[in-house]
């Protein structure tokens, strides 16, 4: 796989479609501030949804109207955490219910984020709900789904700018103006040259979420290079388990499972087979975290790797942690930030609590840890995100949204960079499902990279030579996932005119066929009123050959 940075560039687009309203009769407009719609011109059957909490709510304030369009106003610029989360909780709760509405009525879903660039940065925050609507976007094709996020701060600016902007070609459905230019992500390759790590015997690697998977290998790695003192946080009470989970051989192990699960059920009938299944698989966990954490400290020396259990969700537990990794006043050189969990359903489809807990484990997370080192920060800050959070991923509303927030804290902050991984092919968390990895493997979705190869850029990334602080590693399987979710976009995301003036809405590409939608209005063609048959505006025939000409030119 290759190293590619996604990157702000200008994307002029002409005006090429109707406008459509922003606001049109009978949205439903999600805001955190109430007092931002009260600026607007708002139709007089809009419904205004703030401060909601769970499902049940959002269902009654619904009711059985239909719901066709959905809006976000917002300003990000020195957001209060709690605020945009709950306002990222409402976005999904009203597509949760309405989703599967919207879909079939070919509605919208279109964000106005106020306030929330700068110096050509997006707000931190804002990844948070370009992950949500990328994800929106892909489990919602046929309807019009972007998120447009400006440097002004006047709302009634930002939907006169969300109205022209709906009659541009997008390829993508994230759009930045930046005091008046147009802005996307645009994909380029950006590779490190070798450099020296700057880790050594004397250095502080802190893990969170380090115990098992890509990260366990990535800190084997580490410490064959210069066995620093590590230290482990992780959510498996891995000291708690009989001693006879460690020192099994695997086949004792398997037979103390059944054993395990048998008294279970045994002891309490009404205790379900799945939660049994639940428990083991918890104890599976940790088991193979205890054998990499022995292996670790067979490397770097006994004493020098130490694992403390904490919920990093836990704003007072990170605090308790951090202050015993730190009561020695030894700097951290190193925080890899790789907790994650992930399960996949789609958002009409996925629970609430669960979208909750997906997210808040990478952004609660972070938002804790650097509340808990902002007297003693480390000297090189690593989050471990996913290439889901640059592509989106249908069924990962909340993966994504967490991934997109780390990337763009990473672009705002100083000494720290998120690293957008795709799947590994020995590690990690496709390979501790057999069905997926099978399913993964059969599609082709993904290069499966190798262990070693993740070592190999997991250590230019560390490097002084990068260049920018966020990453995404793409080989020809992911070029091609890249270019079927958003067609047109890897060849003319840089340069829309190249696809010309009657392609205007890239549908779908298969390997044989492309589909665009060509809407025709008198506002955009109208050469049409001087050209009528029978008294209505007609597309020249002659025009066809054009339209064939630069399709067959894509």
């Amino acid at each position: 796989v290759r190293r590619y940075t996604h990157t702000l560039a200008d994307v002029p687009s002409a005006d090429l479609l109707p406008v459509q309203p922003f606001l049109p009769p009978g949205v439903v407009i999600l805001t955190d501030q109430p007092e931002l719609i009260a600026q607007l011109a708002t139709p007089p059957d809009a419904l205004v949804l703030a401060g909601l909490t769970d499902v049940e709510s959002v269902r009654r304030a619904i009711g059985d109207r239909p719901v066709r369009d959905i809006r976000i106003v917002t300003h990000l610029r020195d957001s209060d955490p709690e605020r945009v989360l709950a306002l990222h909780d409402l976005l999904f709760l009203v597509l949760h219910v309405c989703q599967r509405q919207v879909a079939e009525a070919r509605g919208s879903v279109i964000g106005l984020f106020a306030d929330s660039v700068d110096h050509g940065q997006l707000d931190p925050f804002a990844g948070l709900f370009t992950g949500l609507l990328k994800v929106a976007c892909l489990e919602m094709p046929r309807c019009q789904v972007y998120g447009l996020f400006t440097t002004t701060a006047d709302v009634r600016a930002g939907v006169r700018l969300a109205e022209r902007e709906s009659t541009r070609r997008r390829l993508f459905p994230i759009i930045v103006d930046d005091d008046g230019t147009r802005k996307s992500f645009v994909l380029h390759e950006e590779p490190i040259d070798a450099a020296q790590v700057p880790l050594t015997g004397d250095s502080v690697v802190l893990a969170v979420g380090g115990a098992r998977g890509i990260t366990a290998e990535l800190l084997k790695a580490v410490a064959r290079r210069c066995a620093p003192t590590i230290h482990i946080i992780g959510s498996n009470p891995i000291h708690s388990y009989p001693a006879e989970v460690y020192t099994a051989d695997d086949a004792e192990f398997g037979e103390w499972c059944r054993d395990y699960v048998k008294t279970r059920l045994a002891e309490d009938p009404s205790r379900k087979p799945a939660g049994a299944a639940a428990e083991v698989r918890r104890i599976r966990q940790a088991r193979l975290a205890h054998r990499n954490i022995r292996e670790l400290t067979d490397i770097c020396g006994t004493g020098r790797v130490r694992y403390s259990v904490c919920d990093v969700s836990d704003a007072a537990a990170v605090d308790r942690v951090i202050g015993e990794i730190t009561a020695d006043r030894r700097r951290i050189d190193l925080l890899v930030h790789a907790a994650g969990l992930n399960t996949s359903a789609m958002i009409a489809e996925k629970d609430f609590a669960e979208f909750r807990t997906i997210r808040d484990t990478k952004v609660r997370g972070y938002l804790n840890l650097k509340r808990a080192l902002r007297d003693r920060p480390p000297v090189l800050w690593c989050n471990f995100g996913s290439l889901a959070a640059v592509t989106g991923q249908r069924g990962e509303a909340d993966y994504t949204s967490a991934n997109d927030f780390l990337a763009s804290a990473a672009t705002a902050a100083a000494d720290e960079l998120t690293i957008g991984w795709t799947q590994w092919g020995e590690a990690g968390m496709v390979v501790r499902d057999s069905l997926t990895k099978a399913y993964y493997d059969d599609a082709q979705y993904y290069t499966m990279m190798t262990n070693a190869e993740g070592e190999h850029h997991f250590f230019r990334e560390l490097s002084e030579a990068r260049r920018s602080a966020c990453s995404a590693y793409l080989g020809a399987a992911e070029l091609r996932t890249f270019d079927r979710l958003y067609p047109g976009y890897l060849e003319y995301g840089d340069d829309h005119s190249r696809l010309g003036f009657f392609l205007r809405k890239f549908v779908r590409r298969e390997p044989d066929t492309v589909e665009f939608e060509c809407p025709l209005s008198l506002d955009v063609d109208d050469y049409l009123r001087h050209h009528l048959v029978r008294g209505t505006p007609t597309l020249p025939g002659s025009f066809m050959a054009e339209i064939a000409a630069e399709a067959a030119a894509v």
